[in-house]
C-alpha cells in the first residue's frame, strides 16, 4: 500500500514540476532563447513528465490489483 502511494505522489510531483518548469521557462523566457536551445531542455521536461505520468499510472495499476486480491 505504501509504495503504491509514494509512487503516485512521486510521478505526480515529476508531472507537475516539469510542467511548471516547462510553462514558465516557454513563455516568460521562451523569446530569449533559440530553438536549438529550448530543443533539449523540452525534451527533457517532456520525458520527466512522462515518467511522472508513467509512475501515476502504475500506481493505479497495483491499487487495482490489491482490490482484486482481496475479492
Amino acid at each position: 500500500m505504501y509504495r503504491t502511494f509514494l509512487s503516485f505522489k512521486i510521478g505526480l510531483i515529476l508531472t507537475a514540476l516539469s510542467a511548471g518548469v516547462m510553462f514558465v521557462l516557454l513563455f516568460s523566457h521562451g523569446m530569449h532563447y533559440t530553438t536549438n536551445q529550448l530543443y533539449p531542455v523540452s525534451l527533457v521536461l517532456s520525458a520527466t513528465a512522462l515518467t511522472g505520468y508513467g509512475l501515476m499510472v502504475r500506481a493505479r495499476r497495483l491499487a487495482l490489483e490489491q482490490i482484486v486480491r482481496s475479492e
